[in-house]
């Protein structure tokens, strides 16, 4: 059985915070105002001393919250490489977004041509001078 000891770490070394604040950055564009991200460090050994680290980032807005975790023996590349997951999902999300909105306005514009209406004049009196209108 490979047992591994788990230790969340608190206190982390200035330029590890300074580069988690520089990939968390990364997921500004998907913030709202109210938007609060987290990164827990979790430190596992397993039983021959090798050790592993289990980095989560979390963005969290208006009751619903995202989040990636990476594993690596290196601190760095786990942070960088769970940004990169949330980055890449959020950009996912994004892009099937962006296609409902375009695919629902192109059968809304699809709908309004389909309702424009000639003007011909020919069974009315002075009402117009000819031309289309459309219906709304």
């Amino acid at each position: 059985m490979n047992e591994r000891r788990r230790q969340q770490l608190h206190e982390l070394p200035l330029e590890l915070r300074a580069y988690i604040n520089q990939q968390v950055s990364t997921l500004t564009p998907f913030c709202l105002p109210d938007s609060r991200a987290a990164v827990t460090v979790i430190k596992e050994v397993d039983k021959n001393g090798q050790e592993e680290f289990v980095v989560t980032v979390s963005l969290c807005s208006e009751g619903t919250e995202v989040k990636s975790t990476s594993s690596s023996d290196n601190m760095y590349e786990a942070t960088r490489r769970a940004c990169e997951t949330l980055l890449e999902h959020l950009n996912r999300i994004h892009s099937e977004i962006v296609d409902e909105m375009e695919t629902k306005e192109q059968v809304q514009q699809s709908a309004n041509s389909n309702e424009e209406v000639t003007d011909d004049d020919s069974n009315d009196g002075e009402d117009s001078g000819g031309g289309k209108a459309v219906c709304h």
